[in-house]
């Protein structure tokens, strides 16, 4: 039987979405998934400390009243608590601002982005342990694939950017595991999440991208806090007429049993390829530095000895990252072009070359002046999950080399970083917004996360050793 709609029959799938997040907030997590949950908010709380710095951070800190309210959320970096609404609309924006946040390509989502900076936000108003924060990570982040994975590739072809419109669902899941509310306000506050649901593909690539993922964050904890004080929204808000899936989707919902059949059985956070990203620029480009890192490893190549490049990809994934001459470093994070040169002249990428004047640097843009890009000719692409790629590099002796291959980069549960991987990426984020010693001693804590009895004290090192200082500063 088809979603409930407003047809009778089924229970609207809100509320079987209630019901089971109410019921496993009982149950106990698998070791794999408490691993999980802690990897991905360690990983981005270090991207939202390197992003805090970044200007789109600095014009939402200069808005009038921004994080003016009175409260114990942490702005992490910047020494300063707020109220948990603008601390997750803040370290939201902040943590998709490097791009350099964990991605679920099976719902095409940036997942970690959204729920974090909520669960963080709201934990700490609110007193959580850092146990009940991992399990708010893990229902919400079932919550928000299983939503998402029914939509996709649906939602993509309409224009959406799910990070943001799939991703505020997972941040009200979360919010209500840390609210503990009953299955009735929890159905609510999924219901008023479908009405704040937003962000368009068009502005990928700009600063409002990141926005997206704050505005979700806040939007998450704020349906919450609405449907805890009795704030209504009809129950078939989702599946309904002119509901979520309609609206957003242009099709019927899917059956309850599609969307949530096998519950976390396991969870889906241990089944997903939900993973950190290696490379601090758009996933669409990753699987093409991996091929150009793998030729100037294997073959040695230098820049001078390249007389073309050649990059063909899935065609939807070249939509926004078909950037031949960036004029920002935003815009370098975009340019399939520039990220590929870097790779093969460098044999890496990294923070420093999304930064100041380096998408100008003249060795790169002399390298990027031979390079073409296309779509694939072999065939339709598999779908927006296609990450394949084909590098073809010619020689000025004539020789030529290529390697194909898909791989979005990015180290799912078969292959997780090791501690001192995780390490070197966090520390190299957390140079830009607190001291060294904060980020041995919050990176530390972390790891502890799940014997935390106070996020708040998991996170004093980032306000106690924040660089970062800005006139509204409430401390």
């Amino acid at each position: 039987m088809r979603g409930s709609g407003d047809k009778g029959g089924t229970a609207p799938l809100a509320t079987a979405l209630a019901e089971r997040l109410v019921a496993s907030r009982s149950a106990p997590l698998s070791a794999l998934s408490r691993r999980w949950a802690r990897d991905a908010m360690l990983d981005t709380v270090g991207v939202t400390l390197g992003g805090m710095g970044e200007p789109a951070l600095q014009h939402l800190l200069a808005l009038p009243g921004m994080a003016g309210a009175t409260g114990r959320s942490t702005l992490l970096g910047i020494g300063a608590t707020t109220g948990p609404l603008d601390a997750a609309l803040i370290n939201g924006t902040a943590a998709h601002a490097l791009d350099y946040d964990d991605c679920a390509t099976a719902a095409m989502l940036h997942p970690s982005a959204v729920l974090v900076p909520a669960l963080l936000a709201l934990g700490e108003h609110c007193g959580a342990s850092g146990r009940r924060a991992l399990l708010a990570y893990v229902l919400g982040f079932e919550a928000a694939m299983r939503i998402g994975i029914a939509s996709v590739p649906a939602h993509l072809h309409r224009g959406w950017h799910p990070s943001a419109t799939i991703g505020i669902f997972g941040a009200t899941a979360a919010a209500t595991t840390l609210l503990d509310l009953d299955t009735e306000a929890t159905a609510t506050a999924l219901c008023i999440a479908a009405s704040l649901a937003s962000g368009i593909g068009g502005n990928i690539g700009s600063m409002t991208k990141p926005l997206h993922c704050g505005q979700a964050a806040r939007h998450g904890v704020m349906a919450a806090l609405l449907a805890q004080q009795g704030f209504s929204a009809r129950e078939t808000a989702l599946d309904g007429r002119n509901g979520f899936f309609h609206v957003f989707n242009g099709l019927d919902a899917p059956d309850v049993d599609e969307v949530l059949g096998g519950w976390m059985s396991p969870s889906t956070i241990e089944t997903t390829e939900l993973g950190p990203k290696l490379y601090p620029c758009c996933g669409s480009t990753h699987s093409s530095i991996a091929l150009a890192l793998k030729l100037r490893r294997e073959q040695n190549i230098e820049p001078d000895q390249i007389a073309g490049i050649d990059i063909r990809i899935n065609p939807t994934r070249l939509l926004n990252i078909d950037t031949p001459d960036p004029q920002t470093p935003l815009a370098s994070k975009f340019s399939l072009q520039y990220v590929v040169a870097r790779a093969l002249s460098q044999g890496q990428v990294r923070l420093g070359d999304f930064e100041g004047g380096a998408f100008n640097d003249p060795a790169i843009r002399s390298l990027m002046a031979r390079t073409s890009v296309g779509g694939l000719a072999d065939g339709s692409p598999k779908g927006p999950v296609d990450f394949r790629s084909r590098l073809t590099v010619r020689l000025i002796s004539g020789q030529v080399l290529e390697e194909a291959g898909e791989s979005g980069e990015w180290r799912g549960p078969r292959d997780p970083l090791t501690e001192d991987e995780a390490w070197t990426k966090f520390h190299d984020c957390t140079r830009r917004s607190v001291t060294d010693e904060a980020a041995r001693v919050g990176f530390s804590a972390l790891l502890d996360l799940e014997d935390s009895t106070d996020i708040a004290a998991t996170l004093a090192p980032f306000r106690e050793g924040a660089l970062l200082k800005f006139p509204f500063s409430n401390n």
